[in-house]
């Protein structure tokens, strides 16, 4: 730490003109007292450095920690987005299914009214024929 001088002689002199003697020699020494517990609780740049080395070296941990963590927290979200593109996979694989599956009962669905219609369509002309035949017989 850096001394700092206190020139109790010059202060004493100066107080001399306004106090006694030892009055004057009572506050210089109440005034250096003072200042050297002041000088006591100052930092000196010395002081100060260190503490700025110290700050910095713990910064450069915890940087490095969060980063670690970061990094940690990244691999993690790449194993949580591979997991998630696979059951996405499963997902469509299952749709892919379901819509053959829908298709395919549509596609049966449009065979049994194709085949509905067509019988339909038969017994109306065989009624129609029967009709025909029954009006001709009896127009005879």
């Amino acid at each position: 730490m850096t001394a700092m001088t206190f020139d109790t002689l010059k202060l004493s002199k100066a107080l001399q003109g306004a106090f006694t003697t030892e009055q004057a020699e009572a506050l210089t020494d109440a005034f250096s007292s003072t200042a050297q517990n002041a000088r006591e609780d100052l930092a000196t740049k010395i002081d100060l450095s260190n503490v700025e080395i110290a700050l910095r070296a713990d910064l450069t941990k915890v940087e490095a920690s969060l980063r670690g963590d970061l990094t940690k927290v990244e691999a993690s979200l790449r194993g949580v987005e591979a997991a998630l593109k696979g059951d996405i996979l499963l997902i469509q694989t299952d749709l892919r299914k379901v819509e053959t599956t829908l298709r395919g009962e549509i596609q049966n669905l449009k065979v049994e009214t194709v085949k509905w219609i067509v019988t339909a369509i038969a017994f109306n002309l065989l009624g129609t024929a029967g009709l025909m035949i029954a009006l001709v017989k009896f127009a005879k």
